[in-house]
C-alpha cells in the first residue's frame, strides 16, 4: 500500500474534494472530519451526483439505507468529531463495492458518547474511482473544520 492521495483543511469548509487520484485496483479510504455544525455526511465519487450508489448501514440499532441513493454514507448528525474507514475495490469497468468503518462523538467533551456504524456500499460506475468529495448530506449544512482530511491508499 502507498499514499496517493491527501487533503487536509488549512481553513474551515462547507465541502471539501480530493482530485487527482491516480488509478490502483484498490483503495483504503481515511475520512477524519473536524465537526464544527453536526450534520450528516456523505462521499460523492468523480462529481457523481446521480442515484448510482447503494448502501447498507448497520449501527447497532438495525440495518438501513437503500439503493438508487445519490451518496455514499459517512456519518450521522454528530455534534463531535468523525473517524471513517473505507475498503474498495477499484477494478474499471465494474462497480466499485467496498466496505467500511464509522465512529463519532456526539460532542467533543469528555461526557461524548461515541457512536459506530458498519458501512456496506457500491457506486454503479465504469470508471474507477479520481475524486473524492465530502459535504454534508440531506441538505444539512456542513462547516468542516481546520483538519479535516481524506487520505487515500491505493494497492495493484
Amino acid at each position: 500500500w502507498e499514499e496517493i492521495g491527501r487533503l487536509t483543511l488549512a481553513t474551515a469548509a462547507s465541502s471539501f474534494t480530493l482530485s487527482s487520484i491516480p488509478a490502483r485496483k484498490y483503495l483504503q479510504i481515511y475520512v477524519n472530519i473536524v465537526n464544527t455544525t453536526a450534520t450528516d455526511s456523505a462521499i460523492q465519487f468523480n462529481g457523481d451526483t446521480g442515484n448510482n450508489y447503494n448502501y447498507s448501514i448497520n449501527d447497532g440499532s438495525g440495518a438501513f439505507g437503500g439503493t438508487n441513493k445519490n451518496i455514499f454514507a459517512v456519518s450521522t448528525a454528530s455534534g463531535g468529531d468523525v473517524f471513517a474507514k473505507y475498503g474498495i475495490v477499484n477494478y474499471p469497468s465494474r462497480p466499485k463495492i467496498g466496505i467500511g468503518m464509522i465512529a463519532s462523538l456526539d460532542s467533543n467533551s469528555a461526557a461524548a458518547s461515541i457512536y459506530q456504524r458498519n458501512v456496506y456500499g457500491a457506486w454503479h460506475n465504469a470508471s474507477q474511482i479520481n475524486s473524492i468529495r465530502v459535504f454534508g448530506s440531506y441538505g444539512g449544512p456542513a462547516n468542516f473544520g481546520v483538519g479535516s482530511e481524506i487520505i487515500v491508499l491505493g494497492h495493484d
